[in-house]
């Protein structure tokens, strides 16, 4: 495939960022052909006796570089899948591979992605190899040992907890007993997000499945499998989030002429916000292109409708998820979302019946309020062109959704109407309406919550050097690598002019660890969408949220010396859907808490100073170093003389300048191996004593457990002790009766 197609990549990059999971069948038959990984790099080819009728595979170097040129290039955030069967072998048993995952070649592929540079957000062990298997299946005990493995070779490869890929399997069709065993082997704080796999439409050459699209009582019966996944990780590893891994509808590629058509959004969107509201944090949809189930066409590069579908999802719908439910016909569905880019709800309806338009009234408390100065909403409309569902052509607002002659993704612009008119929702129609932003915010204004200003410490004193050195390496400058490098690059040209004049006034320039301070946003919303159908009930939302969303900040009590500075700010970050769903989405009220990250205090700094706009650090540095001594006149005033005492001014002053230039390199260069040596070991340290920590936990659960099944055991061994008895006595007084023919007497106490 030609992944430099610019409308492929125009694809990936208009959703900034678009979660790849890079993975599927074939993946536990791939090696990696890295360095001197292997000696052959073999290609696919058909084998009758091989998993899923294929050879094994192989992924090249210049493969992988080019891959990651493109993550690079899109911003994509990246799950990568790995060969879980490598170093295993197939048993008699059926589909039963045994043995232990063998790290080797996944290692070398780490390390040379290291070395390159590239970013992976996940690592994933395997595909659809838990419960009975697909092609394959591994032991649920093994298979979490195997984890435990890759686990260990990531805390190993990426030392810093907070730039190391987190962990993801199994990758596969849910089965309560099987991932039971494997959340229960790995214990928490193994397992970052549970994949599991959603195909409920059947196969995709089965003419029915176009009808189960349209069916919601049929859609709704998935429903109980994101239940039980949900339920089963905040049993067993509560830390982790249940993530749907891959889901294409129907299997087998998907239907043709169904899922590569407008039909197919109403499946898709009614699956995103099923399973947000169910708990789960991301939705990866099977698949970006290939297959008819593609969000791309396999030829064209061109969008299919659902791609359309998924974009806005991800740019209008937030985090926190609400409530929406009503008692009229199924054959309406809401969702409704905190909207994502500003103040406000984004509700989203679709309606499946082809003969029925639904009158929707929305009267809700907040908007009551912020009705004084937000007299409009945005609508977003999806409509198939003509009314026929199975086109591929999709319109928004009625105005088809088209590449523009550059290759670009549409801009998607909404109707504004008036907050208080009615919404008439027409037949097999999907909208998105948001409720609550400005009049004068535009579609993509996005407002920053900002905390008050930081104040400017100078040089006088030595607690105030150390603050403000504290300050540029405050874990501020950790919180987004991606964002932050610009910032980071000044902070660091400031922080060694800091460390050289430090070092020439003879202060202490130890690092101290930042304060933090907390922004708490305490609110009690109480809303009500009153949705109406004639004849028909009313759906409601509701939300009471109350969050407190920590931001690391370096502070300083004491009254500024100076200037203030500008006050920095912290503003909500994207999801990272396709689709992202984020959340901690339990119905009727949001749980989770939004992502907050640093500003920079300005936007522009030289590289070579810090500068706070009103001074520089030069004009705040009391100097000990003494002037250079003036050189002593001729008494010869002629323009030669003075020539060359200017040069030999000029030749010492430049020795002396080179002189402390190169004093603060070794200064630096000092510094710098110091702290790089003292962060390593923290870090190792630190991991040290959380894989302590983590074994004496499992250690002590696996000791209650013991317990509890040895109590256990000696209740039943008691308990069939006490029926044998009974049963003996029962048989004794059966002979009796036998022989005598008297029953035996029966006792009334009163």
């Amino acid at each position: 495939m030609d992944i430099k197609n610019k409308i492929f990549v125009n694809a990936i990059t208009a959703f900034n960022p678009l979660r790849i999971r890079l993975g599927g069948s074939l993946e536990d038959l791939v090696v990696y052909d890295v360095g001197n990984a292997v000696k052959e790099c073999p290609k696919f080819r058909l084998q009758k006796n091989g998993l899923f009728g294929f050879s094994n595979g192989c992924l090249s170097q210049t493969r992988w570089d080019e891959l990651n040129y493109l993550f690079n290039q899109t911003r994509a955030l990246v799950t990568f899948s790995l060969n879980a069967l490598y170093g295993k072998i197939a048993s008699r048993e059926d589909k039963l591979w045994i043995g232990e995952w063998n790290p080797e070649n996944a290692r070398q592929l780490m390390e040379y992605t290291l070395e390159k540079g590239y970013k992976i957000d996940s690592y994933e062990l395997g595909n659809e190899l838990c419960g009975s298997g697909v092609a394959a299946r591994v032991n649920s005990v093994q298979y979490g040992r195997d984890i435990i493995v890759l686990k260990n070779l990531l805390r190993e490869l990426y030392p810093i907890a907070s730039t190391r890929p987190k962990v993801l399997g199994p990758a596969g069709f849910y089965d309560e007993k099987w991932f039971s065993t494997f959340l229960e082997t790995t214990g928490p704080g193994i397992v970052d997000g549970v994949t599991h796999h959603i195909y409920n439409l059947g196969a995709g050459v089965d003419p029915g499945v176009i009808n189960r699209i349209q069916d919601p009582v049929y859609l709704d019966k998935v429903a109980h499998t994101y239940r039980n996944v949900s339920r089963i990780v905040k049993k067993y590893s509560p830390k982790a989030g249940a993530w749907v891994g891959e889901a294409g509808g129907a299997y087998n590629s998907g239907g043709k002429n169904v899922q590569d058509r407008f039909v197919d959004g109403f499946w898709y969107l009614d699956q995103l916000g099923m399973a947000s509201s169910l708990d789960h944090k991301v939705y990866c949809r099977q698949a970006l292109i290939g297959g008819f189930y593609g969000l791309l066409n396999t030829t064209t590069f061109v969008p299919n409708p659902d791609y359309y579908g998924a974009l806005l999802w991800h740019r209008l719908m937030g985090k926190e998820v609400l409530a929406a439910s009503h008692d009229g016909s199924p054959k309406l569905r809401a969702y409704s979302h905190c909207s994502k880019s500003k103040p406000g709800i984004t509700l989203l309806l679709i309606n499946f019946s082809n003969s029925t338009f639904f009158h929707v009234v929305i009267s809700v408390y907040p908007f009551q309020k912020l009705s004084e100065r937000r007299s409009q909403r945005e609508e977003y409309h999806l409509t198939a062109k003509n009314g026929y569902i199975q086109s591929d052509e999709v319109l928004l607002n009625g105005t088809p959704l088209q590449l523009t002659n550059s290759s670009d993704i549409p801009l998607m612009e909404p109707i504004l109407v008036d907050s208080y008119s009615p919404l008439t929702h027409n037949c097999f129609r999907v909208r998105f309406s948001g409720f609550g932003q400005d009049k004068n915010e535009g579609p993509g204004s996005n407002k920053d919550l900002t905390i008050p200003a930081q104040k400017t410490v100078t040089f006088k004193d030595r607690k105030k050097d150390q603050n403000w050195f504290r300050r540029q390496f405050s874990k501020q400058m950790n919180q987004d690598n991606d964002s932050n490098d610009i910032d980071r690059a000044t902070a660091v040209a400031a922080a060694a002019y800091a460390i050289s004049s430090l070092k020439d006034l003879g202060l202490p320039y130890q690092r101290e660890q930042p304060e933090t301070s907390k922004i708490s946003s305490k609110g009690k919303k109480e809303s009500t969408l009153s949705i109406q159908e004639p004849g028909k009930g009313t759906i409601k939302s509701s939300e009471n949220p109350d969050s407190t969303v920590p931001a690391t900040a370096a502070t300083h009590t004491k009254k500024p010396e100076k200037t203030l500075l500008p006050a920095p700010s912290f503003r909500k970050t994207g999801s990272t859907l396709e689709m992202e769903l984020n959340g901690s989405s339990k119905v009727g009220r949001t749980t989770s808490k939004t992502e907050v990250v640093a500003k920079p205090l300005h936007d522009k700094q030289p590289s070579h100073r810090y500068d706070t706009g009103t001074s520089t650090l030069k004009s705040d540095l009391p100097t000990t170093v003494k002037p250079p001594p003036q050189p002593k006149r001729q008494s010869s005033t002629g323009p030669g003389m003075r020539k060359a005492q200017a040069d030999a001014w000029e030749e010492a002053e430049m020795a002396r300048v080179q002189e402390r230039y190169d004093k603060q390199m070794a200064t630096i260069l000092d510094w710098e191996q110091k702290r790089k040596e003292k962060a390593k070991r923290h870090a190792v340290k630190s991991e040290g004593k959380l894989e302590e920590k983590r074994a004496k936990a499992l250690k002590k659960y696996r000791t209650e457990m013991e317990y509890i099944d040895q109590v256990a055991g000696g209740a039943r061994a008691k308990a069939k002790e006490k029926k044998r008895k009974d049963q003996l006595k029962v048989k004794e007084k059966a002979d009796t009766i036998r022989r005598t023919g008297a029953l035996p007497k029966t006792c009334f106490c009163f």
